[in-house]
């Protein structure tokens, strides 16, 4: 490669500044985010289907066009898209206000899915 490069005329290859703690962390972010999303929809729906249909199926594109018919709508503060923006280099939300706001999903999710849990059957004995 660097003969390539040296025969082609271009000079000594840039070294690149990485901040390698910052892209793991926003990679593990990405990664926690969406098991702990399938998570909340297994425990809410008993089931196992429905969460991966929900998660890997519907989820990107079910935000992408509800974005498009509500036209005051930001897409990027939908729950699907702020994860997204979490490993996005330039986004419209930085990947750590991306993750708070996704986090605030998480909350109000399992909140909700706790409450329901307490009001059914198998957790009253």
């Amino acid at each position: 490669m660097y003969l390539g490069i040296e025969l082609g005329g271009g000079g000594a290859v840039p070294l690149q500044n990485t901040a390698w703690l910052a892209v793991s962390a926003q990679g593990a972010i990405y990664v926690v985010g969406y098991a702990l999303i399938g998570l909340l929809l297994a425990v809410l729906f008993r089931n196992l289907v429905v969460p991966l249909v929900i998660v890997l199926v519907v989820g990107s594109p079910l935000e992408a066009l509800l974005a498009n018919l509500i036209s005051n709508l930001e897409p990027h503060y939908l729950p699907f898209s702020a994860l997204g923006q979490v490993i996005m280099v330039e986004g419209s939300l930085s990947p750590w206000v991306a993750a708070g706001v996704f986090a605030i999903y998480l909350v109000v999710g399992w909140l909700i899915t706790w409450f329901t849990f307490l009001r059914r059957d198998a957790a009253s004995t």
